[in-house]
């Protein structure tokens, strides 16, 4: 700057102060930095600007070093001015306060006194210690103890503070005994420092009962704070299968046969036990539980609530909640019918009991439980076997004949070396065969008859180890089945039931012969006609002896009456003697008397059958048979009908037509008949032997028959259809006709039917058939009725008792509750268990009316009472519609049902009260008008009037007051506190509030919503500090409520002086003569004012007084805990004094608010009539007495000048001055 003229150094000078004065501006808009770190840098800028501008040597702006100094001091109070937001005055007071809060500063450090003078001696420093807070299982957690699966468990145990501690805690066991467990140590983890904080200590107990923390100490030896919880541990829940033998757990049954089981349990509370029920692939979770009310109706229970052996200190209300947790063993059955065969295996999966403990049995062979949807405490027994037991189910067995044909046996024969009757063998089928041994009874009967009139010859009972064997037959008649059963069921008789058995008789022959001739040739042979009685194929033996050689020859027939063509190629005498005959029955042959034949040659007529098959028909019918004849007629025919031994032989003469039918007569017995062309005669009177073969007729002993074989009643699903099984004997195919017998009129007709087939009808009723007939004859009928019921589908009925009325579209409306509270209702199932119940969850809006759907839900339940839990924690109007209930024998939900079943419930919203202004209110001019809308608190209240709301109105210094008001009409309340005696804070709380509809809402104290902090500033008030006489030298102090600034009207020795107008709320005269100062008047900048009534003073000499013995005493106690200050007086009584208490709390916040850190709070007490005063306080603070006074004067003086007071009082008869 040295090449610079003076003008262009000052404009520089000029711009660097403007820039240090924007720079300054920059600090205080953007609140940059605190406020004694801001003051040192702007100071620093201050100190190098002006040592610059002293070096640059700038005309008219080079200062002495003196004036230099000068101008930085006035820097220096401008920028604490600024910073700090100060006054003229505040500034002359902030550097004398500088050197009293240094003063006091040393004090807390070294113990000083703070003001040295004998009229005010000694200090009390309170220092305010945060409580140590516990609480036991703070989160209510629930536990239970159990010597199988879970013996010790650790309780969490809150405390707030600083450990180590050591606590106190009691146990009532299940016995009812008190166990005290005192002065346990808790330490901090391994590790961890022992700061103040908030920690979870286990708290480790091995038996059930109820638990409670009853003392809490830290490590000074001071009493802490314990928050009431009672903790109940309860036994583990235990539950096993009831097994009749635990060496054996597989239970055999029966199809449809019932079996009842049970499951033991150990448990506090109503039980829950879930079970696995597992058939092949299907694994169904099935629920048995115990009726709530079971436990408060019986009788050993109220004997054990009315006799208590335990510790009669423990109340009634204890040891009902002993009695809660204390396990009782109970017994829940349930009934199991299978219907298909098959292992059922049922497993215990997890046990609930009602203290929300869940005991899970797992199984190291199956997947593990999804334990997901389990709330509350889980325990896994994982030591524990799995708990099994399985009904191994089988069926019924069924026997019947494997065949439906008669079976045969042979006669003796006369000569044979055989001497008794050859058996056959009857084949038996035992169809759906359990588990062997099979024992099954027959009887034989002599016909048909005695058969159907039970009367046997002979009845067997016998066993078989296998399903397929035969029994032997050696005597003709009937044998009918009667019973099967194997090792664990009886069985049923199926068809065919009965068999037939024919006596057989050796076969016999008649032969005849003829020549063979031809009228060019002569003889060229023989014919023999052979006619044979028995079962074909046949055979016969016989020896050629032609020129004395004898060659043995067989001949095959298989029929009863045929031909032998002996046709010789050489000529001579041939003789044919017959030997034996044989036949499929009668394999090694009978032997044929002297019967021998030659060679006879005819020339020969031709008739034969036209359809030569064999016929089949029954017993009672006819046959008719088509023959055709060739030749010259008209003829004679000759026939013969064979019936075993016996034969007919029929001549029909003079048939005109080649065509003739031959009507058999009605056979009067079972077997098998011939009918044989024998002989023809033409018209020309020549005679042929017919060699045709001839047409087999068996007729059967048995017409076919049919009945329905239902063993019961044959239940039907709705929409579905069953099948019947019918009993069909004869051959096959069958017609079957069956009516209805509700509608006889109407015939069913089934065709081509096998002895296997069933009937399959989709209507209930009793069903019979009417006609049967297979494929040769009409059969009989047998009056066999069954009877098919229609099992109803599931329905699904609500208790009246579980809502109040019914609206006019059929929905049950349920009263209505508050929201939140816990309800649930009762369903009742018809059906066969386990139900599926499906319903679903609307909800309408009380205030648009909007439905919308919150839920599509399903329930399982393994009886026929079903609890659905109701929602209450949303205001809302909720329908339930139970759109589907499916059970054990409709699985599949009927979508053609009617109309769901609904019930409907209104959950009524809380009411709810809300500050409508805010967090924070003013009250200005308070007590100056008492209509002052300003003056009240609006709330706004939600509900249906009338309300009741309960309020805490709490002055920061006073106890709390509990208001009530009842009968509020209206949304809006403006509360106004019936007392404010007092100017400050005051806090109003929200306590609870009711309604019309009787719901209640209590409010949460640590919601901020629910509290407003009003702050009262009523009109301008003004107290006195002193008694009405002060002594010469003191200022008189005046404490002044309200909105500042305030302007003061004062009169002294009756005189009225000119007004103070302050900003301070404490007005101070000094009193440099003796005399009486009244103040007259004090207003506030809202222009409230009031006059105290007779605010004089008059000055007399200082009194003295002493605080705890003249010593600074620092003092710790707890927060809630109060300390006593004692201060001594020497004067005259009655005493008055002035306190202050300086917040420690406040004067370690941030440097930025010095100010307020350095305010104190000033007390008055007066009328004290003794020479000591004790203060009771729970505050904080530094406690210090500023003003003190007896009857005639008070102290202290002011210690800074005369004019550091608002006003100068003196004799003086105008006004004395004052300044702001």
């Amino acid at each position: 700057m040295a090449g610079l003229d003076d003008v262009t150094k000052r404009q520089i000078a000029a711009a660097v102060f403007l820039g240090l004065v924007a720079v300054k501006a920059h600090h205080i808009v953007f609140n940059s930095g605190e406020g004694e770190s801001l003051v040192a840098v702007w100071l620093a800028l201050d100190a190098v600007y002006l040592l610059a501008l002293k070096l640059s040597k700038t005309k008219r702006l080079m200062f002495s070093w003196i004036v230099t100094l000068g101008l930085f001091a006035i820097l220096v109070l401008v920028d604490v001015a600024v910073v700090f937001g100060l006054t003229g005055n505040e500034l002359v007071a902030s550097v004398s306060d500088s050197f009293v809060s240094n003063s006091k500063q040393q004090f807390v450090g070294s113990g000083q006194v703070p003001l040295d003078s004998s009229h005010i001696q000694g200090s009390h420093l309170v220092k305010v210690v945060p409580p140590t807070i516990a609480k036991l299982n703070p989160n209510n957690a629930k536990h239970c103890i159990s010597s199988s699966t879970v013996s010790s468990i650790s309780i969490n145990l809150q405390i707030k503070g600083t450990p180590p501690y050591t606590i106190d805690y009691e146990a009532i066991t299940l016995d009812g005994k008190v166990k005290q467990f005192s002065n346990v140590s808790i330490a901090s983890p391994a590790g961890s420092e022992n700061k103040r904080g908030v920690a979870l200590y286990p708290i480790v107990v091995t038996s059930p009962g109820l638990y409670r923390l009853t003392g809490l100490r830290d490590s000074t030896g001071m009493q802490g704070r314990v928050l009431d919880s009672l903790t109940e541990i309860s036994a583990c829940p235990d539950a096993s299968w009831l097994v009749a033998d635990p060496a054996h757990r597989t239970i055999d049954k029966c199809v449809d046969e019932e079996y009842g089981f049970s499951v033991k349990v150990k448990a506090a509370g109503p039980v829950q036990v879930f079970y696995s029920r597992k058939v092949g692939s299907e694994d169904v979770v099935m629920r048995l539980e115990t009726n709530p009310g079971d436990d408060a109706n019986n009788e050993s229970t109220d004997i054990a609530r009315r006799i208590w052996t335990g510790d009669e200190t423990v109340t009634e209300k204890l040891r009902e909640k002993i009695q809660a947790i204390k396990p009782k063993t109970t017994t829940i059955s349930a009934m199991f019918k299978p219907e298909t065969p098959g292992a059922y295996f049922f497993k215990l999966l997890y046990v609930m009991d009602g203290q929300n403990n869940t005991v899970v049995f797992p199984d190291p062979n199956s997947p593990p439980l999804a334990t997901s949807t389990l709330t509350g405490n889980i325990v896994s027994a994982a030591d524990r076997k799995p708990d099994i037991f399985v009904i191994d189910t089988h069926s019924h067995p069924s026997i019947r004949f494997a065949k439906s044909e008669a079976a045969k046996i042979r006669a003796l024969v006369p000569g044979s070396s055989v001497k008794e009757g050859i058996a056959t063998n009857l084949p038996i089928i035992i169809e759906n065969a359990g588990s062997p041994p099979y024992t099954f009874k027959f009887s034989h009967s002599e016909s048909l008859e005695n058969a159907q009139a039970n009367k046997y010859t002979m009845t067997w009972t016998q066993i078989s180890d296998s399903a397929h064997f035969n029994i032997p037959a050696t005597l003709p008649g009937i044998y009918t089945l009667h019973s099967v059963e194997d090792t664990h069921c009886k069985g049923t008789v199926g068809t065919p039931f009965e068999n037939i058995v024919h006596q057989t008789f050796p076969p016999t022959i008649s032969i005849s012969a003829e020549a063979i001739e031809q009228s060019c040739v002569g003889t060229i042979g023989a014919l023999v006609n052979v006619s044979l009685t028995g079962d074909a194929p046949f055979w016969i033996d016989y020896d050629e002896v032609y020129k004395g050689v004898r060659t043995r020859r067989t001949a095959k027939v298989n029929k009863l009456r045929d031909s032998l063509s002996f046709k010789p190629v050489l000529p001579g005498t041939y003789v044919y003697e017959f030997q034996e005959v044989g036949d499929a029955t009668y394999t090694e042959g009978i032997p044929i008397d002297n019967v021998s034949i030659t060679q006879i040659i005819h020339p020969q007529s031709e008739a034969r059958f036209t359809n030569p098959q064999k016929l089949t028909r029954c017993i009672g019918d006819s046959a008719t048979l088509p023959v055709t004849l060739s030749g010259s007629g008209p003829w004679k025919l000759t026939y013969e009908i064979i019936f075993e031994t016996h034969k007919e032989r029929v001549t029909l003469d003079r048939v005109e037509k080649s065509y003739l039918e031959i009507e058999t007569p009605k056979f009067a017995a079972a077997g098998s008949y011939v009918v044989d062309l024998i002989e023809i005669t033409d018209a020309n009177g020549c005679s042929w032997l017919l060699e045709t073969p001839d047409v087999g007729i068996e007729v059967l002993a048995q017409r076919p028959s049919g009945a329905f074989t239902c063993p019961k009643v044959v239940n039907l699903l709705e929409g579905d259809s069953v099948v019947l099984p019918i009993g069909l004997t004869g051959r096959q195919p069958f017609n079957v006709k069956y009516v209805k017998k509700e509608n006889p009129g109407q015939v069913f007709e089934l065709k081509g039917l096998t002895d296997r087939d069933s009937v399959r009808v989709n209507a209930a009723g009793t069903y019979e058939i009417s006609e049967v007939s297979d494929m040769y004859c009409a059969g009989t009928a047998r009056p066999v009725e069954c009877q098919v019921k229609t099992i109803p589908r599931p329905r699904l009925e609500i208790s009246a008792k579980e809502y109040e009325t019914s609206s006019a579209e059929g929905v049950l409306v349920r009263q209505s509750i508050c929201q939140g509270v816990d309800d649930g209702f009762e369903v009742l199932a018809s059906g066969k268990a386990p139900f599926a119940i499906s319903y679903t969850i609307d909800a309408t809006d009380l205030a648009t009316g909007q439905t919308h759907r919150l839920a599509t839900k399903q329930d399982t339940s393994g009886g026929r009472v079903a609890r659905i839990p109701l929602l209450t924690d949303t205001p809302n109007t909720y329908t339930y519609s139970f759109t589907h209930i499916t059970d054990d024998n409709y699985k599949k939900p009927n979508n053609g049902a009617k109309a769901p079943l609904k019930l409907r419930q209104t959950i009524l919203s809380r009411p709810n009260a809300v500050f409508v202004d805010g967090r924070e209110k003013v009250f200005q001019c308070l007590g100056d008008n008492p209509e002052d809308t300003n003056s009240a608190v609006s709330i706004k209240l939600q509900g249906t009037a009338p309300f009741s709301l309960t309020l805490e109105l709490k002055h920061e210094n006073h106890p709390r007051e509990v208001i009530r008001l009842n009968n509020i009409n209206s949304n809006i309340h403006n509360f106004k506190p019936p007392t404010l005696s007092s100017t400050g804070k005051y806090g109003i709380q929200l306590v609870s509030i009711s309604d019309a509809t009787g719901c209640e809402r209590v409010f949460d104290r640590e919601d901020a919503a629910s509290v407003i902090s009003v702050a009262v500033s009523d009109v301008a008030r003004i107290a006195s500090l002193n008694k009405e006489s002060v002594c010469v030298g003191d200022i008189l102090s005046y404490t002044l409520q309200g909105t500042p600034p305030f302007t003061v009207t004062y009169e002294f020795d009756g005189v009225k002086q000119e007004s103070v107008q302050i900003v301070d709320p404490l007005l101070t005269l000094y009193a440099a003569e003796p005399g009486t100062v009244k103040i007259a008047q004090v207003c506030n900048h809202m222009n409230c004012c009031t006059k105290p009534a007779d605010l004089t003073t008059k000055v007399y000499n200082l009194p003295t007084a002493i605080v705890d013995g003249g010593e600074d005493r620092i003092e710790d106690i707890r927060e809630g805990d109060e300390t006593v200050i004692g201060i001594d007086f020497l004067g005259t009584p009655p005493f008055s004094f002035t306190y202050s208490r300086l917040d420690l709390s406040q004067a370690s916040g941030s440097k930025s608010n010095k100010k307020a850190s350095m305010s104190e709070e000033s007390f008055t007490i007066t009328n004290v009539e003794t020479h000591h005063y004790d203060i009771t306080t729970s505050q904080e603070g530094l406690f210090r007495v500023t003003a003190v006074y007896d009857k005639f004067c008070g102290f202290p003086r002011v210690p800074q000048a005369m004019g550091s007071a608002n006003a100068v009082l003196k004799g003086a008869k105008k006004g004395a001055g004052g300044k702001e």
